[in-house]
Formats: structure tokens, sequence, C-alpha cells
């Protein structure tokens, strides 16, 4: 997909307000779904492995280990040839060590040793440094620290809007291929899944909404961008 075809792309889009300052979508599902059949076949697999992706970090659903492990190896791949890793570095490890921190917390006294548990590059750091509050990452994750404080005390409103405000100031950061590349289009998608989410979040179920935050890892995900 040529640049002037991103350019029409995104600036078909409209701007998205902060999640917790909106009062609705400005674009529905159904015609940011329509609009994305403007990509190339290669960008459109991108997007759809990144769905995907960000389906299971923000909303849990059914799916098998297998299923999960297949999926965060068909992204891994794809943002690795494509160096777009920078992009995805913070929600995979997020997701891996909040698992971490809920096993601790209901009591497991250390993890498998194989990795069976979490995806991406912490998998084996965190196996290996159970017993330490940070898993031996505050100095990289300062977040940590206050995502641990939530999970004690069961915040769940409070969890789940710090864990959307990392994302979505993640995906605000300037981005390498401008505000008209793939990268661009990968992070609006993300931060309309983030807005999405927030939008539906129901205060008054906030203990279940918080079960379903802190879910494992591998107790599967729902793609929340569906026919792409």
């Amino acid at each position: 997909m040529g640049r002037h075809q991103y350019f029409m792309l995104m600036a078909s889009l409209p701007a998205l307000p902060r999640f917790d300052q909106a009062e609705r979508l400005p674009i529905n599902r159904e015609r940011l779904s329509g609009r994305m059949s403007m990509l190339a076949p290669e960008d459109q697999f991108l997007v759809t492995c990144a769905g995907n992706f960000m389906g299971w970090f923000l909303q849990p659903g059914e799916g098998s280990d297998a299923d999960m492990i297949a999926c965060y190896e068909r992204l891994a791949s794809i943002v690795t040839e494509r160096r777009m890793w920078a992009l995805f570095e913070l929600p995979v490890n997020l997701k891996t060590v909040m698992v971490a921190l809920r096993r601790r917390r209901r009591g497991d006294v250390a993890l498998s040793g194989d990795g069976s548990w979490g995806v991406g590059p912490l998998v084996g750091h965190i196996e290996r440094h159970w017993d330490h509050p940070d898993f031996k990452l505050g100095s990289v994750y300062p977040w940590i620290v206050q995502v641990r404080t939530y999970l004690e005390k069961d915040m769940a409103l409070e969890l789940e809007r710090f864990i959307l405000g990392l994302m979505w100031d993640h995906f605000s950061r300037p981005l390498p291929g401008g505000p008209f590349g793939i990268e661009a289009l990968v992070a609006y998608l993300f931060k309309w899944g983030v807005l999405q989410r927030w939008l539906s979040y129901d205060h008054e179920d906030a203990r279940k909404r918080f079960e379903d935050l802190v879910a494992e890892v591998f107790d599967g995900w729902d793609p929340y961008i569906e026919h792409i």
C-alpha cells in the first residue's frame, strides 16, 4: 500500500478523544472495519493478527493455550520482520506481568518453569525472580508497583483506568513511520479498542470486570477487530 493510500485512509478516520473523557465512539466497529478494506493484503494480515492480540489484551474470552500461543507467535514474527516490536512491547510485557502478579496473589509459590503460563521476553526473567516484589523489573517498568497495589486492594475501576491509560499514552507517542503509516494505523486501532473498552465498562459490576481484566493469559481472547 503506497504512502498516498495510507494518507487517504488515515485522513478518513475521525480523531479519537481520550478514552476517559469521551462520551461515545466517533466511529463504530462496522465502519472502521470497512475502512480497512483499503489495505493491501499483507497489511490486512498484519492488522488481523494485531486485532487478535489486542482483543486478547483488552477482552479475554474463550480460547485454548495453543490458540493463544499461535496468535502471539504469528504477531511476533510479523512485527519483528517489519521492525514494529516497539509498538507491542509494552502491552505484551504488561499482560505477562499482570498474569504473574495475579498468580502470586492467589498463592502460587512458583511458576511452571516451562514458560507455558505467558508469552513474550519476560517469561523466563519472571520465573527466575518470582519471589522479588516486582520481579526485579521495577527500574524498567515503574508502573508495576501501582498495578500490584490495585490488584492487592481489589481496586477494579482504578486498575482498569490505570492500565488503559498506560496503553493510551503508549500508542499516542510519536511513531517511526509518522502519522500516515502502518504503525499509525495499528496505534489508532488499539486506541479505538481502549476507548470502546472503557465506554462499555460496567461500573456497577466492577468486581466481575476486575476478574476479566486480570484473567490468565491463556484463558483466551475475543478479537475486537472482526472480518478484516
